[in-house]
C-alpha cells in the first residue's frame, strides 16, 4: 500500500500545464462514510518501521517499534514539514520543506540506500515553487511532489532522480485549482487515483497504469484539510488534519 502524509508518508502524468476547470453542479457526489482503520483491517504502516521528525538538534530518523535513534540529520533553516517514503526496508526519501516566510521556502531531498545510517542531500528549492501538500516515491528516479498552487504548478514529476522536475497536470479544463496530491496507485488493477482541490471541493480522477487519458470518478466536500490519501485492498481512504478518517464510497 502506498500513501502520504505530512511526516510520512498520496497525480500524474499528462502535459506540462497549469491551471486545474470549475466544478460542474452536474458531477457526481461522492459519499465519505467513517471508518474505523482497526476494525477494517486497514494499517498506515508502509514506510518499514522508519518515522522522522523534528527536534532541537535537527532531524531525527528513529524505529516506531523501539524508538531506537538511526541517526540525526543537521538542517541549517527553520522547521515546517517532513514527508517520508520508503520503497524497502534499506532504501528511501525524505523532503523537508522551511517555513514560507516571504515565499523564500527552502526544499531539501534526503536519499539512503543503509535504512538512514548514511544519506545524501539535494537542494530542489528552485525546481519548485508551490508549498507541498504530499510525497511519494514510484521508485529509485520515479518521484511526485503534490503542492499547493503557485507560479508554476500544483504537481510534479521527477523521474531522474529529482535532478529534472517537471509541473504536470490532470484536468486542464478546470482553472482554479488550489492543490494538488501525488497520485495513489492500486497496483493489482493497474488504476492510478488522483486528487485535486478546485474552488472549495475536492476532484477524484482515475486511469490506467500508462496514464493515456484520466476520468473524473466524482467531487465531495471535506471541511478540514487532507492529511493521507490512500489506497488499500481496492478500496480508497482519506484521513483529514483533524483526524477524520474516511472510506471515499464508489459510484454505484
Amino acid at each position: 500500500m502506498k500513501f502520504f502524509n505530512v511526516v510520512s508518508m498520496v497525480f500524474v502524468i499528462l502535459i506540462s500545464v497549469i491551471g486545474c476547470g470549475n466544478v460542474s453542479k452536474d458531477d457526481e457526489q461522492l459519499k465519505l462514510t467513517f471508518f474505523d482503520p482497526s476494525a477494517a483491517g486497514v494499517t498506515d504502516n508502509h514506510n518499514f518501521d522508519i518515522s522522522a521528525a523534528f527536534t532541537e538538534n535537527g532531524i531525527v530518523l528513529s524505529q516506531n517499534s523501539d524508538g531506537d535513534i538511526i541517526n540525526t540529520i543537521p538542517i541549517e533553516y527553520d522547521v515546517y514539514q517532513l514527508f517520508i517514503d520508503m520503497l524497502d526496508p534499506e532504501n528511501g526519501y525524505l523532503l523537508y520543506c522551511s517555513s514560507p516566510a516571504c515565499g523564500q521556502m527552502m526544499k531539501f531531498l534526503y536519499t539512503t540506500n543503509d535504512r538512514w545510517r548514511t544519506c545524501s542531500q539535494k537542494n530542489i528549492s528552485d525546481k519548485i515553487d508551490g508549498y507541498p501538500t504530499s510525497f511519494s516515491v514510484r521508485s529509485s528516479e520515479h518521484f511526485y511532489i503534490g503542492t499547493q498552487l503557485r507560479s508554476n504548478g500544483y504537481l510534479f514529476e521527477t523521474t531522474d532522480s529529482g535532478e529534472q522536475w517537471t509541473s504536470v497536470a490532470v484536468d486542464t479544463g478546470i482553472d482554479t485549482c488550489s492543490y494538488g496530491y501525488v497520485p495513489v496507485f492500486e497496483e493489482d488493477d493497474g488504476i492510478i487515483y488522483a486528487l485535486l482541490k478546485s474552488d472549495g471541493s475536492y476532484l477524484l480522477y482515475q486511469s490506467n497504469d500508462r496514464q493515456a487519458a484520466w476520468e473524473k470518478v466524482g467531487t465531495f466536500v471535506l471541511d478540514a484539510s487532507i492529511d493521507q490519501f490512500f489506497v488499500d485492498k481496492g478500496s480508497l481512504y482519506i484521513i483529514d488534519m483533524d483526524g477524520g478518517k474516511y472510506l471515499i464510497e464508489p459510484k454505484a
